[in-house]
């Protein structure tokens, strides 16, 4: 005696997984698009608002920049040596300029100058940062002490 399991009774169900895979790419793709054209965009409007940057591509943001410059430099030189070779590319930009890195990490303000580094680790805290580096540190460091401490 022999069973025979129709192969059209089992088709709906990996249609359905295979629509809902498509779904979720789909959707996530878009999703990725709206993020990059947001982020492009801000930059574009900081650039033309006059804002310090390198020149901004609206599609691939400041990653080619940061590809070429990084490709110049030693492979275990550390990441902030990516200031200062813009700032010698650039050298209109001055000791404060903006970067989009956006898929692979945040838009950044760089701060490559000693004055405006004083001013900017003068304002405040956030205030959950000390008990973040709390373990790290032992609460003596440079990164959460306020004012006069």
């Amino acid at each position: 005696m022999s069973v025979n399991v129709d192969i059209n009774t089992r088709l709906p169900g990996w249609q359905l997984l295979v629509r809902s895979c498509l779904a979720l790419l789909l959707g996530g793709l878009a999703n990725f698009f709206v993020k990059l054209y947001r982020i492009r965009s801000k930059f574009q409007r900081m650039q033309n608002d006059g804002l310090p940057m390198p020149p901004h591509h609206p599609v691939f943001g400041h990653l080619k920049l940061v590809a070429g410059v990084m490709s110049k430099v030693p492979r275990n030189a550390h990441s902030s040596v990516l200031s200062h070779q813009i700032n010698r590319l650039f050298p209109d930009l001055g000791a404060t300029f903006y970067i989009d890195t956006w898929p692979f990490g945040p838009p950044l303000l760089v701060i490559a100058g000693p004055s405006t580094a004083t001013q900017a680790l003068s304002l405040p805290k956030y205030h959950r940062l000390r008990q973040y580096m709390l373990p790290m540190t032992g609460g003596n460091d440079l990164v959460t002490m306020e004012g006069s401490e």
